[in-house]
């Protein structure tokens, strides 16, 4: 979150784009006491744009508002307030079906939607967060924090999907699945920690531990479609008007939700050599849940077992030369999981274990920082989507999956103004027969990023970004080969208080597909936007 400064200051800044786009927001910090103890900070943004995807518009407006001060001569005292309102219309629930029964892939203009004009997605939320911390000492303080939140969320949605998983010759096959609710949650958290520095064998070293407790509760009320219930949808792509809103029936009750996670932590970091630190956790957690899934799937409404798991993990830093940093670390893997199976149960806790082994160099005067790793993780037991039942729910299958890889990473200063990042991951993923998984995961991908002041013009900022991977599938499903994503900005200070910044994302207009787990749905193609920045 931001906080307040100890000076007055505004910044306001406005943009305007493609599909639309405009966009406005204030971030105004205020002194609020001659002492310069208080302070107060509120932050408004506004955001109306429309999409690449056919009918497609959402429309968010944020506030924020926070005070922090001191509290006698140790304390302070730090409280604020969010609100979100984000409406969007004619959203697209699901993913394209990308693949015909012959096996030939459908190839549709990347603003084809399965959404009609009559569906919606609006949510709003509020929340308050209040925290204090205490000096107990100059090496040790404490902190408190609690915050409460509260959404509710409206939909009238159209889900498309074929009973075959595969499109006809003609590209028919779709059916339509309609869909209206009203839900809510409420999700409070309370943390306590202690912090410091002690010494022990003649060495400073550092201690975090803390409790924390948070409490979920979710609600959601359905209508049913009393016409137009899996309605066969023309060829696709197909216009925002196919399919007539249904007849809803009376607001029924569908789905309860609870859930408790109390969670108590620790982490040190020692000096435990010249050259030789260290740092070691745990992580213990117990989960009491009871009711539906919040995938919303047919869970029972009963109550479940609690979940109990304690999680350690290691690290350890040598440094080899005062340039050559090696580290290893070690780390349990333990994470609930919310998705259900066939039957509305929910699987089983992931478990597993992750390491990691790496080296850091510094070159050229630290202006050049490179890094290798190699790591592995093991999950037993992971969720691993499987179908959709016969009442249109999603389901998962438990798998255990090991996947290992190579990370390199360069990044620092080409020169006084010019700054680069470069990095390659290559990934493994294997199944329990040994087989590649989640082959819609790309292997090898790779990010760069360059930016600089034009050499005899320092007000103009140049940079450039891009994102490439390997080609990526679904079994079943579609196929997208390797791309790469280029973006590009220029930013001018017209005085020191003044700056006007030009974005385009996907220079190159490269029509790509993503989110194959699921479907697919096409990436945006090329767009900009013209920001303005004034600081008062």
């Amino acid at each position: 979150r931001k906080r307040p400064t100890n000076r007055d200051s505004t910044t306001l800044g406005v943009s305007a784009g493609s599909y639309n786009l405009r966009r406005a927001t204030l971030d105004a910090n205020r002194v609020l006491d001659d002492e310069g103890r208080w302070a107060g900070r509120l932050v408004v943004a506004h955001e109306d744009q429309d999409s690449w995807l056919r009918d497609l518009h959402d429309r968010r407006t944020s506030v924020y508002g926070v005070v922090d001060g001191q509290i006698g001569r140790d304390g302070m005292l730090t409280v604020g307030l969010t609100a979100v309102d984000a409406r969007q219309n004619s959203p697209m629930w699901g993913s394209l079906t990308g693949r015909r029964a012959d096996g030939s892939q459908a190839d549709v203009d990347v603003s084809a939607s399965t959404s009609q004009r009559w569906t919606y997605w609006n949510t709003r939320s509020a929340t308050a967060f209040v925290e204090y911390t205490h000096t107990l000492s100059p090496d040790w303080e404490a902190k408190l924090t609690a915050q409460q939140r509260h959404g509710e969320e409206s939909t009238k949605l159209l889900y498309a999907y074929s009973p075959t998983g595969t499109l006809n010759a003609d590209d028919t096959g779709l059916v339509g699945w309609p869909y209206r609710s009203e839900g809510d949650a409420d999700h409070r958290v309370v943390d306590a920690s202690l912090s410091g520095r002690f010494r022990a064998f003649g060495r400073q070293h550092e201690l975090l531990a803390g409790l924390s407790q948070s409490h979920q509760h979710t609600t959601v009320d359905t209508y049913a479609a009393l016409t137009h219930m899996l309605d066969a949808l023309p060829a696709f792509p197909y216009g925002g008007d196919v399919y007539a809103e249904p007849t809803w029936g009376s607001r029924q009750p569908s789905t309860r939700g609870e859930q408790t996670l109390t969670r108590l932590y620790a982490a040190s970091r020692l000096q435990l050599a010249d050259g030789l630190k260290g740092i070691v956790g745990l992580n213990a957690v117990q989960l009491q849940r009871s009711g539906a899934s919040i995938y919303g799937s047919a869970a029972t409404n009963t109550r479940y077992p609690d979940t109990r798991q304690a999680s350690p993990y290691l690290g350890l830093t040598y440094e080899v030369t005062p340039q050559v940093l090696g580290y290893v670390s070690y780390s349990d893997i333990f994470q609930n999981q919310d998705q259900t199976d066939q039957d509305g149960k929910y699987l089983a806790p992931m478990k597993g274990v992750n390491t990691e082994v790496g080296v850091k160099a510094d070159w050229l005067d630290k202006r050049l920082l490179t890094t290798a790793a190699l790591f592995t993780a093991r999950q037993e037991g992971l969720a691993t989507y499987a179908g959709i039942t016969a009442g249109g729910q999603y389901w998962y299958t438990p798998k255990d999956v090991k996947s290992q890889g190579l990370e390199l990473e360069v990044s620092g200063r080409l020169g006084e103004h010019t700054r680069m990042t470069l990095g390659y991951t290559h990934l493994s993923l294997k199944g329990p027969d040994g087989a590649d998984i989640y082959e819609w995961i790309p292997r090898h991908t790779l990010n760069a990023r360059v930016d600089g002041r034009v050499p005899g013009l320092a007000a103009l900022r140049l940079g450039a970004s891009g994102r490439w991977q390997s080609e990526v599938s679904k079994s079943g499903g579609a196929t997208q080969a390797a791309y790469l994503v280029a973006n590009a900005f220029a930013a001018y200070e017209l005085n020191p208080a003044a700056t006007v910044r030009l974005n385009v994302n996907n220079l190159f207009n490269r029509k790509y597909l993503g989110g194959l787990a699921y479907g697919a749905i096409h990436g945006a193609p090329r767009h900009g936007a013209l920001s303005f920045e004034y600081r008062l």
